[in-house]
């Protein structure tokens, strides 16, 4: 197996893996639904990123408070979150919880944050390690035994 691969089945095991992890906290599905990942293979570095919208890392880290008015994608992420929780008037509903939010942070923060991918992704991050340096090993060893087949002469 190569690099391209490798990183792609990666890719797909990384999504799924943080598809699983989010939905034991996320109400409305679009977090899990915006992950997705990206294999770049191009010139010298092979790359695998894993891609989730901006409010991703909000999930274990929570919001802090600011004085700032609440953002128009804020109002529209917290229209649908009270949409998805039954809320009666969600879109009054959002502008309350944004204000309060903004006012004093969010549950998540309040508690100092949670685990809620981060292990998991560790040790994702830890196996693709392994099983691209076993890759590397292999390729690096095929090259110095075609060396010494063709005499040392490169």
């Amino acid at each position: 197996m190569d690099f391209n691969a490798t990183l792609t089945a990666y890719g797909q095991l990384g999504v799924q893996l943080l598809q699983d992890a989010i939905a034991q906290v996320e109400a409305t599905g679009k977090t899990a639904q915006s992950i997705r990942y990206e294999v770049d293979t191009s010139g010298a570095v092979d790359r695998l990123q894993l891609i989730g919208r901006a409010y991703f890392s909000l999930m274990e880290k929570g919001i802090r408070p600011s004085n700032k008015n609440p953002s128009p994608e804020m109002i529209a992420f917290l229209t649908d979150y009270a949409k998805a929780r039954g809320m009666k008037d969600p879109e009054k509903a959002a502008w309350g919880i944004a204000k309060t939010i903004l006012k004093e942070g969010d549950q998540t923060h309040k508690r100092g944050g949670r685990v809620v991918y981060s292990d998991e992704l560790t040790k994702f991050v830890e196996e693709l390690k392994t099983a691209i340096a076993k890759i590397y090993s292999k390729q690096v060893l095929a090259e110095i035994k075609g060396t010494f087949k063709r005499g040392g002469n490169s």
